[in-house]
C-alpha cells in the first residue's frame, strides 16, 4: 500500500476520532519483510487508535 494511502487512513481514523482500524496482512517473513517494510507496522506506530491485524486465511469454512 503506497505511503499516502497509509497517511490517509491514519488521518482519516483520527478525523473521525476512531477507536479501531482493521488491517489485513499477508505474514511475509524473513527476508521479502525486510526488504519490502511492514505495512502493518507502521499502522501500529503512527495510529493513535487500537489495530487489529487479520491474517489471511486459506479455509473458506
Amino acid at each position: 500500500m503506497p505511503e499516502p494511502e497509509r497517511k490517509r487512513i491514519v488521518d482519516t481514523a483520527e478525523d473521525w476520532k476512531a477507536t479501531l482500524i482493521v488491517i489485513g496482512s499477508h505474514g511475509r517473513k524473513g527476508l521479502r519483510r525486510m526488504l519490502l517494510g511492514s505495512v502493518v507496522e507502521e499502522f501500529l506506530r503512527k495510529a493513535s487508535c487500537t489495530v487489529e491485524v487479520v491474517k489471511e486465511s486459506t479455509d473458506l469454512f
